[in-house]
């Protein structure tokens, strides 16, 4: 039995970082590994993680680069008796290495966002390339990412995230139902977009483009699903726009394959991503797309094939894409059939088991 410490950031969110750990630690083999999961700042979503039986670590600091970490996770890995450390993000990702290294431990680094967008200052984005070096793994969940890193090392790869498609469509729920329940009727052209309310998902665009659709689909109605620092201005944004009667903004919901399961179309605007994990399960659940056309998406979705692509940061390109798409039915059928075909054949949850635990056993060679 290897006992493994995955490192991130914080669980006060359920994001595509925190739905990918939960169904690494679900699906890995628990006779031959047992899961803990270090975090700087904990929150509800911990819950999820001691549902499944991983325990949730709370490691103290004070601030982020308190080199008292390294001794906080020093006594993890003594009192654990950690094997591998399996870090993910920059702040897990610095520490994870260092101590990894003097702890003479294996350490496998992944990262799931381009280093060229991401928000954190510029001193993190520098060690974070000093300690690269210091793992013995290097994933990425994307290609996109992967550029964005602009490595030349033997120890890189790229492992696609994967979903557990029986799982997701055993709790997809009864359409007709979820719809009654969201006050959508059967009429209706129902709008899904699920994603932390932050400048970086788009909603901003999105909102905007309602105002222009229901010109000529007043039919039309948006749900978002997601929490963040935006709500308010968003919520604001809907008023000043009167679309109240059009477009609600809910908190995060621990069933919302329900929501994607009853939706008729998921908009999905954002700027950047690293790999979406939802862009998967509204794929195994067979919903059409339209994204924007933006590294991370475009790997998954591909223009008049797995989806429809626009423009970012641009509303009435967004407004036209689902306009497309919802006067065609023949054509939403076709790319959700292709997205769902494709979902099932690159990024089922067994690949990506399958690939870790590789890396867990020395074998990068075959994956």
């Amino acid at each position: 039995m290897k006992n493994i410490l995955f490192l991130w950031d914080r669980l006060n969110s359920l994001g595509g970082v925190e739905t990918f750990l939960i169904s690494l630690s679900k699906n890995l083999n628990r006779e031959k590994y047992n899961i803990y999961l270090g975090v700087f700042e904990n929150g509800y979503v911990a819950k999820y993680f001691e549902e499944i039986g991983v325990n949730v670590l709370k490691i103290e600091r004070k601030n982020k680069f308190d080199f008292k970490t390294l001794i906080e996770l020093s006594k993890i890995i003594d009192n654990y008796h950690i094997d591998i450390i399996h870090t993910h993000g920059h702040f897990g990702g610095i520490s994870g290495r260092i101590i990894g290294k003097l702890k003479k431990k294996k350490v496998i680094s992944t990262y799931h966002s381009p280093l060229n967008y991401d928000p954190h200052p510029d001193l993190t984005k520098k060690l974070t390339k000093l300690t690269l070096p210091l793992a013995d793994y290097i994933t990425f969940v994307s290609k996109s990412v992967s550029d964005t890193f602009n490595l030349k090392s033997k120890k890189q790869l790229v492992i696609y995230n994967g979903i557990d498609l029986e799982e997701i469509r055993k709790n997809a729920g009864n359409t007709e139902k979820t719809r009654k329940e969201l006050k959508i009727k059967e009429s209706d052209v129902f709008l899904l977009n699920i994603g932390r309310l932050t400048n970086s998902k788009g909603q901003e665009y999105l909102i905007k483009s309602i105002k222009i659709l229901i010109k000529d689909f007043p039919n039309v109605k948006l749900k978002i699903f997601g929490e963040g620092e935006l709500r308010e201005k968003y919520e604001n944004l809907i008023k000043e726009l009167n679309l109240e009667s059009y477009i609600e903004i809910l908190k995060p919901r621990k069933d919302i394959y329900k929501a994607i399961n009853a939706c008729d179309i998921f908009v999905f605007p954002s700027l950047y991503e690293g790999f979406s994990m939802v862009l998967l399960e509204v794929g195994a659940i067979g919903k059409p797309v339209v994204a924007a056309d933006v590294p991370g998406v475009n790997e998954i979705i591909k223009d008049e094939e797995t989806g429809i692509l626009v423009e970012s940061e641009n509303e009435y390109a967004l407004a036209k894409g689902i306009k497309k798409i919802i006067k065609n039915k023949n054509l939403q059928r076709l790319l959700a059939n292709n997205l769902n075909q494709l979902v099932e054949r690159k990024f089922n949850i067994d690949n990506m088991i399958k690939n870790y635990e590789k890396l867990y056993e020395n074998q990068k060679e075959e994956v």
